[in-house]
């Protein structure tokens, strides 16, 4: 009954989610409130961007990082375990140019109407193929995922995409199930370390964003 209310009313929805980007927060938080009482998402997703710092600095660093290099505009930034979109979003390019993935098609659902102009689809890394990428952004969910398949993926869509850049997580913590040797990984696809973040603060631990970049760029 609620994901029919939504289908009649997706104008509606698109609309009221243009007026959330000039409201405060508390208004957009209710937005999304909303959204998980159609979509059924798992509640963390409901955390407010602002509060997400290792989030909010990752996308201000990969948009300075494509101010920097003009060249970059021209490729698209793709974004792997999306969730609502936030981090996608925010990237500082036209909205043909990103677009993000998730395997979950309530978070999807969500995304698309959290971030109306952006392009979402439901798949994950094996989904990509022969797309000119600047930044391959995968954080918050490859601890979940042993290194064997995290590697084989990883090294998938480099074989079947240009990917100039990969934007991981470093997580030090008993809290997560994994966790990973980015340099030896990184290393074998054939990208070095471009930038890590400052620490921040992680379930029991500390995190840290890693941007790797091809070796032969």
């Amino acid at each position: 009954m609620k994901k029919m209310f939504y289908v009649k009313n997706q104008r509606m929805f698109a609309e009221v989610t243009e007026m959330c980007k000039f409201m405060p927060r508390c208004l957009r938080e209710k937005y999304y409130k909303i959204l998980q009482n159609i979509f059924h998402f798992d509640l963390w997703h409901l955390m407010p961007f602002e509060e997400r710092i290792y989030a909010v600095e990752l996308v201000q660093t990969v948009n300075k990082i494509i101010a920097e290099k003009p060249g970059l505009r021209k490729k698209r930034v793709i974004e792997v375990g999306c969730g609502l979109g936030d981090i996608i979003a925010g990237v500082a390019l036209p909205v043909q140019k990103k677009t993000g993935f998730d395997i979950d098609n309530r978070v999807i659902g969500g995304a698309r109407l959290a971030h109306p102009m952006n392009k979402f689809i439901q798949g994950s890394f094996t989904d990509i193929a022969n797309e000119d990428i600047s930044f391959l952004i995968a954080v918050n969910f490859l601890h979940s995922i042993d290194g064997n398949t995290v590697t084989e993926l990883l090294a998938g869509v480099t074989k079947r995409n240009s990917v100039d850049y990969i934007v991981v997580d470093q997580l030090k913590s008993p809290a997560y199930r994994y966790i990973h040797d980015w340099e030896k990984v990184m290393g074998e696809l054939g990208y070095t370390l471009y930038k890590k973040s400052r620490r921040y603060e992680a379930a029991r631990g500390s995190r840290w964003n890693l941007i790797y970049r091809q070796i032969t760029r």
